[in-house]
């Protein structure tokens, strides 16, 4: 057993150049679709890659015997900052289980895997296994993964096969992947032959390869002391280049982990590297540039803000990544996915270094004693959210009351799904048998029977919701939320008709507010520049998403989380002075 960081070169590409407070007449270049260049001998100019794509995966708060290891918040920030400067994009997923980490894997790969001239590269952080004997299969292990030691089956049902990536990785068209794993694994997908002589850049660009490196061998404990990480980055910022030529191969850079990991003082492990065993993906070699510093953004460094988003497949997700690419120029975003509000504003009131924003709920704030407001500051309102109660078209469910003594499937331990069902039965003294679930799965079990209805709460559309066709109105129905002990509690909404193409008519329901906020760490003028670039870009905000009709900005003095007066100037000085 032993940690894991692990690299694929996939991730998300921006949608807008978020420059301006108006839709740009023609789009601007943004970061991850800047192409990559180098000269020959002759000074031609060649273009190596037209855009640099990264996922960065990490795993730290384990919930079922596995060690947590802290040093994976280090890592991840140094690796999203080390590859911000080489001109990826980057995406960051915290702390996922089993079905978020799949989720987001295969998404990146559907969304990105045919950009044929991309450099894609994907990070895990995390704990890694190699069975010991018998076909000696490798897992990356996800948060909700048991110890293998203590519950085998459990373990390989929620554990993460290495050799997935081996079928991932042929399903996609970019020319070159580069997998990094700081972690002991078995290397069995792929060659470990050394290079004899480093080819001409054009031509290690110009053909196909998917490109591995771990920091361990499959036997050696992989320590969380972040000396893979250290040896990572001073690689790829100029140390691994030993020709000197400007440009650092992904065989040159493995060569250099495995000399400096290997040889430093106390190291026990070993890393390997080399290409998929595969003639279709092993004639290339993933190239990188050797920063020179000239980038505006790399001389005056932009801070690093955790965002806490949501589940992969909710609202908050998209929110975040639009705020990520409306700050680009304040502040280096990395949306975080997480299981929701709840462990959203846990996590933020005992958060430290990195500094951390995050997506919660108005119910969920109002639980919180006065005093443990104080540990919190609100950048922004955001959106109403409405409750949502799914069901079959057949079913005798028409009101809130005809749950009692049913299963209803209310979200994941820590979604702010999950806590307003339970806040709802005490209120309304209506028990139910709750359900956890997670939004693509949890379909099925309503088709055939096994729960009786589905609650989530979210901004109107919902993505899992509306992607039904518009004959699903034969199969299913949204049901009235109408209760005499929430009203006052929660205010009243509708989700209309047009939100989605099966819905026959307009249903009552209450909603809850999202808000922005952060933990107290991070500085107000942080804060204020977040605000106002937000505030900056409302506009194409609106355009691109219309849930951003709904935010307003000014609507602050109705949660007890207080904002800072650099963040209420700014939107003073954009919406009015009355404000």
């Amino acid at each position: 057993m032993g940690r894991v960081g692990f690299v694929v070169a996939l991730v998300l590409a921006s949608w807008l150049a978020f420059h301006s407070s108006q839709l740009p007449k023609e789009p601007r270049a943004v970061r991850g679709l800047v192409p990559v260049v180098a000269y020959d001998d002759l000074r031609q100019r060649i273009v190596l890659y037209e855009e640099s794509h990264a996922l960065l995966i990490g795993c730290s708060q384990y919930k079922s015997g596995w060690e947590p290891l802290p040093g994976v918040l280090d890592d991840m920030g140094a690796v999203s900052t080390l590859l911000a400067r080489h001109g990826f994009s980057i995406t960051t997923v915290y702390d996922p289980n089993r079905e978020t980490m799949d989720k987001a894997i295969r998404e990146f790969i559907g969304r990105y895997g045919g950009r044929t001239e991309a450099r894609l590269l994907f990070y895990y952080a995390g704990h890694g296994y190699t069975e010991p004997s018998g076909t000696r299969m490798s897992y990356l292990v996800p948060v909700d993964a048991p110890n293998p030691r203590t519950d085998p089956g459990g373990f390989r049902e929620r554990a993460f096969p290495l050799e997935f990536f081996v079928v991932y990785s042929k399903s996609f068209e970019a020319k070159h992947a580069f997998f990094i794993f700081d972690s002991c694994f078995a290397g069995t997908i792929f060659d470990r032959t050394r290079e004899a002589t480093k080819e001409s850049i054009s031509y290690s660009a110009s053909l196909p390869v998917r490109q591995f490196v771990t920091s361990g061998g499959a036997d050696e404990v992989v320590s969380d002391s972040g000396t893979f990480r250290g040896a990572l980055v001073r690689g790829l910022l100029g140390e691994a280049d030993k020709d000197g030529d400007g440009y650092i191969t992904g065989s040159q850079l493995g060569e250099y982990l495995f000399d400096q990991v290997s040889n430093h003082p106390g190291s026990r492990q070993h890393p390997q590297y080399g290409k998929l065993s595969d003639h279709g993906f092993n004639k290339g070699d993933t190239v990188f540039v050797i920063p020179q510093g000239d980038d505006p953004q790399t001389r005056h460094p932009r801070p690093e803000v955790r965002l806490l988003a949501g589940p992969i497949e909710g609202t908050y997700r998209h929110i975040a990544e639009d705020i990520r690419l409306a700050c680009q120029a304040v502040a280096r975003i990395n949306p975080v996915m997480t299981p929701g509000s709840i462990y959203n504003l846990t996590t933020l009131l005992d958060a430290g270094d990195p500094y951390t924003l995050g997506m919660t709920q108005d119910d969920s704030i109002d639980e919180l004693a006065d005093a443990r407001t104080r540990n919190l500051k609100l950048v922004m309102p955001l959106y109403r959210a409405e409750m949502h109660l799914l069901t079959r078209a057949d079913a005798p469910i028409h009101k809130l009351e005809d749950l009692s003594g049913r299963k209803v499937a209310t979200g994941p331990v820590g979604s702010g799904t999950r806590a307003t069902a339970q806040r709802i039965k005490t209120l309304t003294g209506i028990r139910w048998e709750d359900v956890p679930y997670y939004p693509k799965d949890i379909y099925p079990d309503l088709r055939d029977r096994k729960i009786d209805a589905i609650f989530f709460v979210g901004g109107a559309p919902i993505s899992f919701y509306a992607d039904f066709p518009q004959s699903m109105e034969q199969f299913v129905k949204l049901v009235p939320i109408e209760h005499s002990s929430m009203t006052g509690r929660y205010e009243r909404c509708v989700i209309r008709a047009s939100d989605y193409k099966w819905l026959k008519q307009d249903v009552a329901t209450y909603g809850v507010t999202a808000y922005l906020v952060a933990a107290k760490n991070v500085p107000d003028g942080i804060l204020g520049d977040i605000a106002g670039a937000i505030l900056d870009h409302m506009e194409a905000l609106r355009f691109q998403r219309p849930i951003w009709n709904r935010v307003m900005p000014a609507a602050y003095g109705s949660t007890k989380v207080k904002m800072p007066e650099r963040i209420r100037e700014q939107i003073r000085s954009r919406t009015g002075p009355g404000t």
